[in-house]
């Protein structure tokens, strides 16, 4: 975890960074960390959603109808597809942003 930590601080500081993939990275990482008994996606999309918030966006809400296409693209990223993961939130987060 403070490795973790340590690696967003350091993303975060950078004057080019793009919070959504950030965000989606952070995510992805905590998963895979899974640092809890329980519980892990949730506090890892609730981490996302601080982050993108702290730049000015709105929340992720992975809506219970889709969570079959968000373990897909999770799955991909376990074969270092992480693009797929990153284009889901994306999508995800402008599709809110739309309403």
């Amino acid at each position: 975890m403070q490795e973790l930590v340590e690696w967003f601080r350091i993303e975060k500081s950078k004057p080019d960074v793009n919070p959504i993939i950030l965000s989606a990275l952070f995510h992805y990482k905590f998963i895979r960390i899974h640092p809890f008994d329980d519980g892990n996606g949730r506090v890892a999309r609730i981490l996302m959603n601080f982050i993108l918030m702290q730049f000015g966006y709105p929340p992720v809400i992975i809506k219970t109808e889709d969570k079959e296409n968000y373990y897909a693209v999770l799955r991909l990223a376990d074969t270092d597809q992480l693009g797929p993961f990153i284009e889901y939130i994306a999508t995800t987060l402008f599709d809110r942003w739309r309403l």
